[in-house]
């Protein structure tokens, strides 16, 4: 399992996106497509759904894709954006994500508790 933080601008860097995609075994992916488009292509299509689904959701479980596109997005992450990564011996690996908009009622919740109120006295 893995826990990430997941900024709103996040993007996946392509270039290291295709070095990990030759990394992983694709030999099983087949898909029928139209129009036609390369490995390659769809593999980059569907790292950029899984991060849609991580940014609606919050998180994304590896047995609703493909494992070698699950992997290869895990590869993708960078490392200062992985807060945690806990060993799954029963095989349900997930990428839970920290958005931006999960922080939010924390950091102002823990800012007004810091906050002082200073009056004025009529002395």
């Amino acid at each position: 399992m893995y826990m990430i933080y997941l900024p709103d601008d996040f993007q996946i860097d392509e270039e290291e996106a295709l070095v990990q995609i030759k990394r992983h075994d694709f030999s099983d992916i087949s898909p029928e497509l139209d129009p036609p488009m390369s490995h390659e292509d769809y593999i980059l299509t569907e790292l950029a759904v899984a991060i849609e689904d991580l940014r609606t959701t919050g998180e994304l479980w590896m047995e609703n894709m493909d494992s070698a596109i699950f992997f290869v997005l895990v590869d993708v992450i960078p490392g200062e954006l992985i807060i945690k990564s806990i060993e799954c011996n029963d095989g349900y690996y997930s990428i839970h994500a920290i958005r931006p908009k999960d922080l939010k009622p924390h950091y102002m919740a823990e800012t007004l508790k810091s906050l002082e109120v200073k009056g004025s006295t009529n002395d």
